[in-house]
Order: C-alpha cells, then structure tokens, then sequence
C-alpha cells in the first residue's frame, strides 16, 4: 500500500509463544537518559529466546540548533549519540522484528536529509526491516488453528507501530492518540505508540464484516504505549509534567492454534 510501508518477518513455528517489547524514547545525549534501564532491558530480552523487539523512534536526543533541545546541555554530539546506542543494542540485534523513527531523529533529517536512524539501522544490519514513517509488521510464528500434519500454517500477526505524537500533559489526551490509530489500520491485531513517556495498555474489541458469508467476525485489538528510558527532570520538570511510569510495556503473542494475545505493564 502506498505510504504505509510493510515488513514482514518469519520466525519459528516450534515456538509457543512469542513477547514483543517495543523501545523507544531512550533519548541517548540527553543528561536525564537513563542507559542501565535500556541495558536491563536488553539483558531481559536475552534471557529468552522468544523474547523480540521493535525499535519505535527516539532512540537518541539528537539536539541541533533549530530544535527545543538545548545543544549546550547534551551529553554528546548527535554522531556518538548513534554509536552509544548501536553498541547498546549489538546484543540484541537479531532480536530486531523492525525499527521506525522519532521526532528527534527527524530535526537532522529536516535540516539536511541525512536520516540518523537509517545509519543505527545500517550499523545494526537491519536496514531491511527499517522504516523512516509508520509501518505495519506481520509475524508469522508458530501454527494455526486450521493446521494439519500434512500442511502446516503459520499463525500470522499484524502490528501497527508509530512513534505518535503530541497529547498533551492528560493522560486521555495520549491515550486518544493512541486508538485513534485504528483510522489508519482499521483491523490490525496489536498498536505501538511511543513518544508520550507515558506506559499505557488498552484492550478494545470491534466487527468485521464477512462478505462472502454476509456475517459479521468479532474482532480483538490491543494497544500499547511504551516506557521513555529518562529520569525526571529537565524538559519535563521544566514544562510542568508530572513524572511518568517507566515500567516496560510488552504484548505476548500466543502461536499455537487460535490467535490470541496479552499486553503487560511491568516486566514478570
């Protein structure tokens, strides 16, 4: 489909279930970035073989001249911000389901049209699997319900994932935002938004319509707005936010037989 790009990723179909914990919003640069959060992350994440991720933007603070950021109070400048977290997630890099970008990544990319996710993306090898807007993300894992001895089928998931933005300092605000992505993707199985610091999990549930059999399909969707790896202070304190949750968010896609899938706030 035109403008939406589309990545699609197989993986085992031995394998009962699968979690997928999306990161983002590591802000690297930024004095309040908290790296030994991100780093228990990525320790969490090996521990198991099932366990994947979706970078979902903001992985660096990328202050320039025309942004909000202070240059003058970076940790460093945007090209080590780049190496910093390419050698934070090298552990995992075959863990990578897919990558999209940030508002912050995006200051560099207006200025000059050098995209600095691309090159994360390119120096994790994953170029293939990275997208410079929102994208929708298949996974077949697993096998179906339909499944038999003699033809097997991979259960298939789809996932809509955007960095997000705006919302304000309300939570409805951010949480508006996060399902009123459904507009977009009407009918994908699981949304991951980031940008807003704040974790957040909503189930909903709508009706397909089944044409050929002139019925209506009962249909279940999740949402997800993932953790910001920051301490409070500066910007937020600054602009009168609240501090936030940084508890992970990870959705469990169960592979054998029916579609079904858990969103969990707080790692287990």
């Amino acid at each position: 489909m035109e403008g939406i790009k589309t990545i699609r990723v197989e993986l085992p179909s031995d394998l009962e279930s699968i979690e997928i914990v999306p990161l983002g919003d590591s802000h690297i640069g930024d004095e309040y970035s908290d790296k030994s959060l991100l780093r228990s992350v990525v320790d969490y994440v090996l521990e198991k073989e099932n366990r994947y991720v979706v970078l979902n933007g903001d992985m660096v603070n990328n202050a320039i001249r025309s942004s909000v950021s202070d240059v003058y109070e970076e940790q460093m400048s945007p090209e080590l911000q780049v190496w910093q977290i390419v050698e934070i997630l090298k552990p995992i890099k075959d863990r990578i389901l897919a990558m999209g970008t940030g508002n912050h990544e995006e200051r560099t990319l207006k200025e000059t049209g050098l995209d600095p996710s691309r090159y994360i993306a390119v120096r994790l090898g994953i170029e293939e699997r990275y997208s410079k807007n929102s994208f929708v993300l298949f996974v077949k894992v697993g096998t179906s319900h339909t499944s038999t001895k003699s033809r097997l089928k991979q259960q298939v998931y789809s996932i809509f994932c955007f960095h997000g933005y705006g919302g304000g300092k309300k939570l409805g605000g951010k949480a508006n935002n996060l399902v009123d992505s459904n507009r977009i993707i009407a009918n994908a199985d699981l949304y991951i938004m980031g940008h807003t610091h704040t974790p957040l999990i909503h189930p909903d549930r709508t009706f397909e319509v089944d044409e050929q059999n002139m019925a209506l399909r009962e249909k279940k969707r999740y949402y997800l707005i993932h953790n910001a790896f920051l301490k409070f202070g500066g910007y937020g304190l600054r602009q009168g936010f609240a501090p936030t949750s940084r508890d992970i968010t990870y959705a469990t896609l169960y592979t054998q037989g029916r579609k079904q899938i858990t969103v969990t706030l707080g790692i287990k």
